[in-house]
């Protein structure tokens, strides 16, 4: 089967999940400022507004993994797509009527991203040909960059409600297109499978290994970025207007992607893995100390920062959500993915709600040089622990020769 081929039209179909997750956790940066030249809100209210999605994004994947159980992934993805489009239009009139109403409607927003980061990834891994499981792998984070780089572009010529309007037709085309992608119905895949619980001691050091992607994917800061890009190419002064300077700068994270899947099929994740966090680590640095000294040309926070998105998408974005759900076999996949998701959310509820505290109380510079220490941080855990696999990973393979056996069984010699 050749890349291009029927498979891939099914996978941009589901990629309009990811786009929407990535629309969603954006949606903030140049939403909050407009509604707070409109509104008298507080910094409380406004950080509420920008991180309560990502809190309840943890809901969302525990009740994704609830609906595929009961009625498959299909259905799954319809009632969230369709929940997303109700939603975005209600959006800006509770925001209207009462900020607080406003940051209930985010925060079914961010059930809905939560649905959509479990589901998505799944989708995707079942329909992947094996011979392109490293390039499919990265598809999703390809599909929420170009959601985040979209709303960044639009929000120049949109304003904050109109780009709800927006994102609800979007949702609203991925009610329908869903039921052209041919999933397998849960119910027949895994009715001879083993009923099984994730948490167990032969499962735990998978566990650990997703989960502790998921954190270093979270504390590199890269949410605290994005959802604050509008705000930080503002204090630079740039010339541009703020939405292009953003967009320009996302799509660092659409190349890298779109690289990063080709890297990941030819040299393996590993290494990319370790170059991604190595070149965060560096550009998040460099984009520190533009702060440091402001002196600095305006086009240089730009640059660094397209670097820092770049060197992101390449591995740290994707990687973590194609690998967790091959470590388990498909009696566990699904919670397995949604337990990792849960991390993820609760990594980024915490980056992105502390982030204007951070700043306040240490300052940018400080805050950066935080993310660096992180990235470097996940460049020696991913010389450790990021495995390799050439294939989806089955039942068999997961007991006698799986790709992350080896791994596992370092921890197995360990109680815990």
């Amino acid at each position: 089967m050749g890349f291009f081929s029927i498979t891939l039209v099914y996978a941009l179909i589901l990629l309009l999940g990811s786009f929407s997750f990535g629309y969603i956790v954006t949606y903030a940066s140049p939403a909050v400022p407009a509604i707070q030249k409109i509104m008298d809100i507080s910094t409380l209210e406004a950080t509420l507004f920008n991180a309560i999605a990502a809190l309840f994004a943890i809901f969302g994947a525990t009740l994704a993994t609830i609906l595929i159980n009961i009625g498959g992934k299909k259905l799954t993805v319809f009632a969230t797509s369709l929940t997303g489009a109700i939603f975005w239009i209600a959006l800006p009139f509770m925001t209207l009527k009462n900020i607080w109403l406003g940051i209930l409607g985010r925060a079914i927003l961010g059930v809905v991203t939560g649905s959509f980061s479990v589901v998505i990834p799944l989708c995707i891994h079942e329909i992947a040909p094996v011979e392109y499981l490293g390039i499919y792998g990265s598809l999703s984070q390809f599909g929420i960059t170009v959601g985040c780089m979209t709303c960044y572009l639009i929000s120049d010529l949109l304003d904050w409600r109109q780009l709800t309007y927006f994102e609800a037709v979007v949702c609203g085309l991925f009610c329908f297109l869903i039921w052209i992608v041919p999933l397998k119905d849960q119910t027949t895949t895994s009715e001879n499978l083993p009923k099984e619980s994730v948490f167990q001691k032969k499962y735990l050091p998978r566990l650990m290994i997703g989960i502790g992607a998921m954190y270093f994917q979270q504390f590199s800061g890269i949410n605290a970025i994005l959802t604050n890009l509008n705000s930080l190419f503002e204090k630079a002064g740039l010339d541009l207007s703020t939405g292009l300077a953003s967009g320009i700068a996302a799509s660092a994270q659409v190349i890298a992607v779109i690289v990063g899947g080709v890297l990941i099929q030819k040299l393996g994740r590993k290494f990319v893995w370790v170059l991604s966090l190595v070149g965060a680590a560096v550009s998040i640095t460099l984009y520190g100390l533009t702060l440091k000294f402001p002196s600095w040309p305006g086009i240089i926070p730009v640059i660094t920062i397209f670097l820092y998105l770049l060197t992101f998408g390449v591995g740290l974005g994707p990687i973590p959500w194609f690998i967790v759900p091959e470590l388990f076999p498909p009696s566990v996949s699904s919670a397995a993915t949604s337990t990792a998701t849960v991390a993820n959310w609760l990594c980024a509820f915490t980056v992105i709600f502390s982030f204007k505290y951070l700043q306040e109380a240490i300052g940018d510079f400080m805050c950066m040089i935080l993310f660096m220490i992180v990235c470097a941080g996940g460049a020696v855990f991913g010389w450790f622990f990021v495995g390799e696999t050439t294939a989806p990973v089955s039942e068999a393979l997961l007991s006698t020769s799986g790709a992350y056996e080896s791994i596992a069984d370092k921890f197995d010699d360990k109680s815990f």
